[in-house]
């Protein structure tokens, strides 16, 4: 919206906040992505319910979906789901996550969160209906080294050490809206999954909002 403003020294200084503001943005992010995530292993009491963060994060972004024509959703948050993760871990895993589906996605474009509560690990989906990711390994590779421009792997790499720090993980595919689906595997007793791949999750049927 800032690029529309026109010119005139209003317009130019909206443009350089913007942009002020999304360097300083990247810069928390990158700092996050060096910091260690907090587990179980931080002692008794360690965690979060994360039905209660991905509430307050999609109460956050609803706003600016509103602002830019987005349905959303939110399934699976409507009971305590405790994880082995710091709240502030993972609220700022979710808002890189939803903030690359507002920075690579044309506005209107719809996205959801789903949380998937198993005995033995907790799945989030964050999916959206936009073009997708055409390289998802590459885009996963992206944020691992220091030189990273801030693009949507940075944002994945933050998760990424999330999910590995229980013994969890992170995949890219195809989602339900068309477009691209980030699926956090929270693995609740620390213990990495079978090389075979992810045992099967007891999901509940989701209820949605919007």
């Amino acid at each position: 919206n800032a690029a529309s403003l026109g010119d005139g020294p209003a317009a130019e200084q909206t443009r350089t906040a913007v942009a002020q503001l999304e360097r300083e943005v990247d810069t928390i992010i990158r700092t996050a992505r060096e910091a260690k995530p907090q587990t179980a292993a931080a002692g008794p009491g360690a965690g979060c319910d994360a039905a209660e963060v991905v509430r307050e994060r999609m109460a956050f972004w609803s706003a600016l979906a509103e602002d830019e024509g987005r349905k959303w959703r939110v399934a699976g948050a409507d009971r305590p789901v405790r994880i082995p993760v710091a709240r502030a871990d993972l609220a700022a895993a979710l808002d890189a996550l939803l903030g690359n589906v507002f920075r690579h996605t044309a506005e209107g474009t719809a996205f959801a969160v789903d949380v998937h509560n198993g005995e033995d690990a907790v799945i989030v989906l964050v999916s959206d209906a936009g073009p997708g990711i055409p390289d998802p390994e590459a885009a996963m590779a992206r944020g691992r080294g220091s030189g990273s421009d801030g693009s949507t792997g940075l944002g994945l790499d933050i998760v990424r050490r999330l999910a590995e720090s229980t013994g969890g993980d992170v995949r890219i595919g195809s989602s339900v809206l068309g477009g691209t689906e980030v699926r956090i595997w929270i693995q609740l007793d620390g213990r990495a999954p079978a090389s075979g791949g992810h045992r099967q999750i007891r999901r509940r049927r989701p209820r949605g909002i919007a």
